[in-house]
């Protein structure tokens, strides 16, 4: 007896079905699996960090080094910012355990210590910022939020605080919203990003975040450890070429007479090389 078209067609679309719910709860298992491997993560990795936290705190301006040696890191930072960077004591990320079910949602905090000058009046302080990746529901992407946090700011930037400048009124001369421009792409405006106002605030907030808790935070100690590697080679060679340079200057044991200067030496060899085919 043969099949009809219909009931092979209906066959054929319950099958289908069936496929796409086993594959869609395949899914879903696959999710708890990287959550469960991602809380594991955290939690073996956070003591760890933990413990590298206290010695870093033992090696004098680890965190200038690392940042200051940081090609990335710099492209977020205005030039005036950069004399403030070694007044950071410490950088700590803290991941956050996520045992909801059905809620994949990473959060994480970043903490910077910053260490009080007299010199250039800025305070000593521990700010922690909280952060959390979300779907975008536009694009369907992951995307970072933050929520604003409190920083003390450098006084000689109280002419481009933008929180200054809000607190004395609508921002309603050219000056005001120049220095407030101006002000919201120094490093201290990220504290108060928050990835909902796209070209209102910090630009990038994003990035700079992501570099810290994907690239320097982890990678601190080899860059940090490239970074005296590469002064120890740049100082063996200053001390090479000084011995290189060193003139004798000492008279001829034979006839007495001076020994013709070095540059005599370089001049007659150039020479030679220009001549040579």
């Amino acid at each position: 007896m043969a099949i009809d078209k219909v009931d092979l067609e209906i066959h054929e679309d319950k099958q289908l079905e069936r496929v796409f719910l086993e594959l869609s709860a395949n899914e879903t298992d696959m999710e708890a699996v990287e959550k469960d491997v991602e809380n594991y993560r955290i939690k073996k990795t956070q003591a760890l960090y933990e413990s590298r936290r206290d010695l870093l705190k033992q090696i004098p301006n680890f965190w200038y080094v690392v940042l200051a040696q940081h090609e990335d890191f710099s492209e977020y930072l205005q030039t005036d910012d950069l004399r403030y960077i070694e007044y950071i004591k410490n950088i700590h990320v803290q991941w956050k355990i996520n045992d909801s079910e059905g809620d994949n949602t990473r959060k994480f905090d970043i903490t910077f210590e910053f260490s009080s000058s007299d010199k250039v009046k800025f305070a000593d302080q521990i700010v922690t910022k909280q952060f959390q990746e979300i779907n975008d529901p536009d694009t369907g992407k992951p995307r970072l939020i933050s929520t604003p946090v409190s920083i003390e700011w450098p006084s000689s930037y109280d002419k481009i605080n933008p929180l200054k400048i809000k607190r004395k009124g609508l921002i309603s001369t050219k000056e005001d919203k120049k220095n407030y421009r101006q002000g919201m792409k120094s490093f201290f405006a990220w504290f108060s990003w928050t990835g909902m106002r796209p070209g209102k605030e910090f630009r990038s907030g994003e990035d700079l975040t992501r570099l810290i808790i994907d690239d320097i935070f982890p990678d601190s100690v080899k860059y940090y450890t490239d970074a005296m590697s590469a002064d120890l080679e740049d100082a063996d060679d200053d001390e090479e070429v000084s011995s290189s340079d060193e003139l004798d200057l000492s008279e001829d044991e034979d006839d007495g007479a001076p020994k013709r200067p070095i540059e005599d030496d370089v001049e007659e060899t150039s020479a030679k090389k220009l001549k040579s085919p």
